[in-house]
C-alpha cells in the first residue's frame, strides 16, 4: 500500500485487496468505490487513520449492510442529483445520410445491366 502517493489510491488498493480476499461482496466493494469517489464524509473520516483503515472499511460495510433495505444503495443529496438525468434528443445526422455516400469510390460506379 506503500506504493501509492494518494490517499484515495490507498483506499482503492484496499478494497481490491478486501475484495479478493472474500472480505466485502461486490456489491459492497461497489458501495465503497462510489463513496471514494463522491469523497464521502465517512471515507474522509476512515482515511485520517491509514493503520486502522481496513477495519474502518469493515465496521462502516457492516453498519451500512445492517441498516440498508436488502440491496439497495442509500441515496444521498449528492447521489440523487445523478438520478434525474434525462437523455434529449440526438443530433446525430449519420441516419440521415444515405449509404451511398458512405460508400468507396468503387461503389460509385453505375451498376451493370445484362
Amino acid at each position: 500500500m506503500d506504493k501509492f502517493e494518494t490517499i484515495q489510491g490507498k483506499l482503492f488498493y484496499t478494497v481490491y485487496w478486501m475484495h479478493k480476499q472474500n472480505e466485502i461482496s461486490e456489491d459492497q466493494k461497489g458501495r465503497i468505490k462510489d463513496m471514494i469517489v463522491q469523497w464521502d464524509p465517512q471515507i474522509q473520516e476512515i482515511s485520517k487513520d491509514l493503520n486502522r483503515l481496513r477495519q474502518n472499511l469493515l465496521e462502516m460495510v457492516c453498519s451500512y449492510s445492517d441498516n440498508a433495505d436488502s440491496k439497495q444503495t442509500k441515496i444521498t443529496p449528492r447521489s440523487q442529483s445523478r438520478l434525474n438525468v434525462r437523455i434529449g434528443q440526438s443530433n446525430f445526422k449519420l441516419a440521415n445520410k444515405s449509404y451511398s455516400s458512405l460508400s468507396s469510390p468503387i461503389d460509385h460506379r453505375k451498376p451493370l445491366l445484362i
